[in-house]
C-alpha cells in the first residue's frame, strides 16, 4: 500500500511539471528569439522555482527525479540569463 501511495505521489509531482513545464518552454522560445519576458511570463518562471524547490525537498524518496529538476533548474537559469541579455540590448 505504502509502495502504491509512493507512486502515486510520483507520478502527481511528474504530471504537475510537465504541465508547467510546457509553458517554460515556449518562455525559451521566446527569449531565444530576442523578445522580452512579460510579466505573465516572469509569474510562470516564478511559480517553476517554487515548486521545482517544494519537489526537490521530496527528490529523497524519488532520487530519479533529481535529474528532471535539475534539467528544470538549468532551464530557468538559461531563460534568465537570456532575459537580462534582451534587456541590455534593447
Amino acid at each position: 500500500m505504502l509502495a502504491q501511495r509512493h507512486l502515486g505521489t510520483k507520478q502527481a509531482i511528474v504530471l504537475r511539471l510537465v504541465h508547467n513545464l510546457l509553458p517554460l518552454l515556449e518562455i525559451k522560445t521566446n527569449v531565444d528569439q530576442g523578445l522580452r519576458l512579460k510579466d505573465g511570463e516572469i509569474e510562470v518562471m516564478f511559480r517553476m522555482v517554487e515548486q521545482t524547490r517544494k519537489f526537490r525537498a521530496m527528490a529523497g524518496n524519488f532520487p530519479d527525479l533529481g535529474p528532471l529538476l535539475a534539467k528544470i533548474i538549468q532551464l530557468n537559469e538559461q531563460i534568465t540569463r537570456k532575459a537580462l541579455h534582451n534587456e541590455s540590448t534593447q
